[in-house]
């Protein structure tokens, strides 16, 4: 397993399903653990627009028992938000390296896709063991600012086995990397230009702009040009909706897709804090 966590297959399929149980046990717990032993100091590196983020990592930070620190040089693990590859890359370089973490950017979005993983599994009540059984449908483009959701979403399908069925625009390909990775590692992978060839029978729908020009940033495949919630009833049946889009309104679904986000972010945290003291042995 890899002392960083730059993208979900950095941990391998032991490591994914071994965060994904313990954010399942975190989520049902009703009142936080108490930690034990010495705290893990946490420092959190944020582009500025994603300050909402590092709010979730400091609830994700206290539920894991975690300390906060706004110096990165006592740190023992660092979360970079929005941070681009290269800036993360430079983190994990440093002469003291603490454990990285990427919650977010244009190469890999892990922990947002675990979250959301793990929302879909509690709706529907599968066993983890019933993954496999389970169909994501991605609608929008899988280029650009999207590609490092994409890209995990890809991983995640190797992980944990259930199948991705992804629909986008010409030119709004997923990158060739983590396509080509995923398909040579025998991912359940369909792609398509046509949306209408990814719905049926989805478990859950990733909704994205269709196209992400500055010109019109968020323009929504005819098939989601209804309210999202009528559109799930309508067109999609019981698929539960992952909305990316920016006019998304608060809802219940919401909040409970928060609520998994920080689970498993807490998880991530417990996970790479353990594997340090794993290695300093």
């Amino acid at each position: 397993m890899g002392g960083h966590f730059l993208q979900l297959r950095d941990q391998g399929c032991r490591g994914a399903w071994e965060i994904f149980f313990r954010a399942r046990e975190l989520r049902a717990c009703a009142e936080p653990p108490c930690p034990g032993g010495t705290k893990t100091a946490v420092a959190f590196v944020c582009a500025p627009e994603f300050l909402a983020e590092a709010e979730n990592w400091r609830e994700s930070a206290a539920l894991a028992g975690c300390e906060i620190t706004d110096e990165v040089s006592r740190a023992d693990i660092v979360v970079g938000e929005g941070l681009s590859g290269e800036e993360l890359l430079a983190l994990a370089d440093r002469e003291q390296t603490p454990s990285v973490i990427n919650g977010g950017n244009e190469n890999a979005s892990p922990c947002r896709v675990l979250g959301d993983l793990l929302a879909l599994v509690r709706h529907f009540g599968h066993d983890a063991d019933k993954l496999d059984g389970m169909r994501l449908s991605w609608i929008g483009n899988a280029s650009g600012r999207f590609a490092g959701l994409a890209g995990s979403w890809l991983d995640s399908c190797l992980c944990f086995r259930h199948e991705l069925f992804l629909s986008f625009p010409p030119g709004g390909e997923p990158g060739a990397e983590a396509l080509d990775f995923a398909m040579n590692a025998g991912g359940k992978i369909f792609l398509s230009h046509d949306p209408a060839l990814v719905v049926e029978g989805a478990h859950g729908l990733i909704a994205v702009p269709w196209h992400t020009g500055r010109a019109s940033p968020s323009p929504r495949h005819p098939l989601l040009t209804m309210g999202l919630r009528e559109a799930a009833r309508s067109v999609f049946g019981e698929a539960l909706l992952f909305s990316f889009l920016p006019d998304t309104a608060p809802s219940a679904w919401e909040e409970e897709r928060r609520a998994c986000l920080i689970a498993c972010q807490a998880a991530v945290l417990e996970h790479m804090a353990a594997l340090r003291k794993h290695n300093a042995v």
